[in-house]
């Protein structure tokens, strides 16, 4: 069983069901998969599919638990911040690269 890591403010949103999507620097991933998420819940991976980073749709976003905030009302706004927190501008990983 592999396990996941997500940050922290991000596990409610899970247990909750508004962060339902999850994107990842992932050569090859085959569903069903069941994941482990922090050592504390299991998610079973039911579809995967490739997408360029920048072509995230606005349900993705929200899907990604990008919930609208007094500072951040858009979602693609708040993701994009999230991913180069995480990835930063790494060579292959800035967000211009996917």
């Amino acid at each position: 069983m592999k396990t996941i890591y997500f940050q922290r403010e991000f596990l409610p949103l899970i247990q909750l069901g508004y962060k339902t999507q999850t994107r990842r620097l992932v050569k090859k991933a085959a569903p069903p998969e069941i994941l482990m998420i922090n050592r504390h819940l299991f998610i079973k991976v039911t579809c995967v599919y490739r997408e360029r980073l920048c072509d995230i749709s606005l349900a993705s976003c929200l899907a990604e638990g990008c919930l609208p905030t007094k500072d951040y009302m858009d979602p693609l706004e708040q993701f994009k911040k999230i991913w180069l927190a995480i990835y930063g501008t790494r060579p292959g990983y800035a967000w211009e690269d996917r």
